[in-house]
């Protein structure tokens, strides 16, 4: 494959380049958003490796020219940056695939096998359109796999109006992940949440569907319901496991009629909006147990986005901290600047089973304690009470992920940090273990270099 890379790291760009030749590739290397386009467009390669940032000009703006030129490569995004937003538009704007900085040569790899299948196998596509004034969706923090997969899912899934259902547990973010579609999709639309287990069951259908005056007792005037509201936008059935099933086949006939009437009423109405449904219930196993309709499931999960639980996802807890403290220096005006190493420690080594909900919850209550410019470990035991501080390691006793930070260290130590020699001893992939190395900040040792 010919591979070209567009990068201003010239020391990332050199070792990519030797690595990707090893394998019998032909590269050639840009550094500058400019120099790339020009040398693209002479040297016509197979397979691009684009930086999102660069100096002259984004990654986004150099994807935009190729999308515009006859060019049939394969765009790959590469970053170090925490970007929503901009992973959402490179996926639109027709990137085949997104990977985060610092790069791990297997993921390189996988990420040039992928490209190369599908160039073998691909169709004419049309050039996909973006508006150029788009709103900033709803930031999802993280750069696990499994989230970054999430954004790559509602890029492509902004294209289209299918149903999607969001499971996840209690406290994931299931209702951003359902704002980050709405912006990505539709932002000019409205966005109507509906908490199915929030409203009385025998109020939910009119909460949906609206009523007609005299529908039943009390229903002086006629109203409108969420599903007009809705109109052209998104509406999000929160909990939809807790919905009756006398309501669950009347939602199925709008899946597939795209209309309903209200209560009381005979007229239909259209429904032309998109339905996206979370739940944190094991909807299968209600199917199983005859308590969903298994043709309404299988309705709703056109397209399934599964958010992981935070203690499956401890790397990105850093990341999500320094998100949530910034937020809360607005909105409590504080000037809080960090989060102490000690206390950072604590927030990693808790399983979190309120999950992100809960990550916030301890941190608000941290920064209305904190008396000076950092959250300290002191203050965030408290801020954990008792019960929390219960479930962390006390005397002297080490956390698993403290004991496995150690061995890990030791054994890169007793192979003189040879990456392969040391992921044989310790029984993972290459990939697992650079990805433990990132995560635990662990630098080279200069006698190893």
């Amino acid at each position: 494959m010919r591979i070209h890379i567009i990068d201003d790291d010239t020391a990332l760009c050199r070792s990519m380049q030797i690595q990707l030749e090893r394998e019998g590739h032909e590269v050639g290397l840009s550094h500058t958003g400019t120099q790339g386009l020009a040398e693209i467009r002479g040297t016509e390669p197979d397979i691009v490796f684009l930086d999102l940032n660069m100096p002259d000009i984004t990654g986004l703006d150099v994807l935009r020219e190729l999308q515009e030129t006859p060019s049939d490569a394969v765009i790959i995004m590469i970053t170090g940056v925490q970007d929503a937003r901009a992973t959402i538009q490179a996926i639109r704007r027709g990137a085949f695939d997104y990977i985060r900085k610092p790069l791990d040569l297997d993921a390189v790899l996988l990420a040039v096998e992928k490209a190369t299948h599908h160039i073998k196998g691909r169709r004419p596509r049309a050039t996909a359109t973006i508006d150029q004034q788009e709103s900033s969706p709803h930031e999802i923090v993280g750069a696990d796999e499994k989230i970054i997969g999430i954004l790559k899912s509602i890029a492509v899934l902004s294209e289209n109006l299918v149903p999607v259902l969001i499971v996840g547990e209690s406290g994931t973010g299931k209702e951003l992940v359902a704002r980050t579609l709405h912006e990505a999709t539709c932002p000019d639309k409205p966005f109507v949440a509906v908490n199915c287990s929030a409203v009385v069951a025998t109020l939910l259908e009119s909460e949906l569907f609206g009523h007609e005056k005299g529908a039943f007792t009390g229903a002086d005037s006629a109203r409108a319901g969420k599903m007009e509201l809705a109109a052209d936008g998104i509406l999000f059935l929160d909990e939809i496991g807790d919905m009756s099933q006398d309501l669950q086949a009347k939602l199925l006939r709008v899946l597939q009629e795209r209309a309903f009437e209200r209560v009381g009423g005979t007229q239909l109405k259209p429904f032309t909006g998109r339905i996206v449904a979370a739940t944190n219930r094991n909807l299968p196993q209600m199917v199983a147990e005859n308590k969903f309709r298994e043709d309404l499931y299988y309705r709703l999960a056109v397209s399934t986005i599964e958010v992981p639980p935070l203690r499956d996802r401890r790397a990105d807890v850093p990341s999500l901290a320094d998100h949530i403290l910034a937020r809360l220096n607005r909105e409590l005006h504080k000037q809080l600047m960090e989060i102490e190493e000690g206390a950072l420690s604590r927030l990693q080594a808790y399983d979190w089973p309120g999950n992100v909900r809960e990550l916030v919850n301890v941190l608000t209550r941290a920064a209305l304690l904190s008396r000076g410019p950092a959250i300290t470990e002191a203050v965030l035991l408290s801020a954990m009470g008792p019960s929390v501080q219960a479930t962390l390691p006390v005397g002297g006793i080490k956390t698993l992920r403290e004991v496995e930070k150690e061995h890990v260290e030791k054994a890169l130590h007793s192979t003189g940090w040879n990456i392969k020699r040391t992921a044989e001893l310790l029984g993972v992939t290459r990939v697992t273990l650079r990805k433990k190395i990132d995560d635990y900040q662990f630098d080279k040792p200069v006698q190893f270099q």
